[in-house]
């Protein structure tokens, strides 16, 4: 991402990919997708053709919105060997959101490039697993976060005994604890923690 109203940016791309070059040689040498933001402003707007010619000249980037079908694949400058969507120039702003779209979709095609399958990222469930079960005539709560909850329970306090039951049904404990069979007057157990069920 390159300030499009910085005194130079063509100087700031050169320093980012130094930087780059210092800290890992492989991460220097993966696809970029290469943003000028601050479209917005009217500066910018009136040298983004002198920085497309720039780059395209210096880099081999072509901006994102001259690609056609024809120059798919033949890029002028050093970058001509580098598959079509890895060196694409994106003008943006991310004020008016204009160019975001073609950003995205060339985002995309770099990490497809990068991978033969995106790697899946699974965010964990919200709903943590509730296990019940009954030992003797105690009914033994594996949920870690019931178990961390009642071990900081203040056991006299009525509002917070109500609190934590409604916690207790909105994270299925309630159900699982009735599916297991417990009745009012049976033993629950949170961890260190017993209570009578009422």
């Amino acid at each position: 991402m390159i300030d499009g109203s910085a005194d130079d940016p063509l100087r700031d791309f050169r320093q980012i990919n130094s930087e780059l070059r210092m800290f890992n040689e492989t991460l220097s040498a993966k696809p970029q997708v290469v943003v000028v933001n601050k479209m917005d402003i009217t500066e910018v707007q009136e040298i983004a053709p002198l920085l497309s010619e720039m780059f395209a000249d210096e880099f081999g980037l072509l901006p994102y919105s001259d690609r056609n079908t024809a120059a798919r694949g033949r890029l002028r400058g050093r970058g001509a060997d580098v598959p079509e969507d890895e060196r694409t120039l994106h003008f943006i702003s991310a004020v008016t959101q204009s160019g975001l779209d073609g950003l995205l979709d060339n985002v995309l095609a770099a990490l497809e490039s990068e991978y033969e399958e995106l790697p899946v990222l699974r965010p964990k469930p919200r709903r943590e697993t509730v296990l019940v079960r009954k030992r003797g005539d105690v009914f033994d709560v594996r949920a870690r976060r019931a178990v961390r909850i009642a071990a900081l329970l203040n056991e006299d306090d009525w509002n917070a005994r109500m609190q934590f039951l409604g916690y207790l049904q909105r994270a299925g404990v309630v159900r699982a604890l009735e599916n297991a069979g417990v009745l009012p007057g049976d033993t629950v157990r949170f961890g260190e923690v017993e209570w009578e069920w009422e």
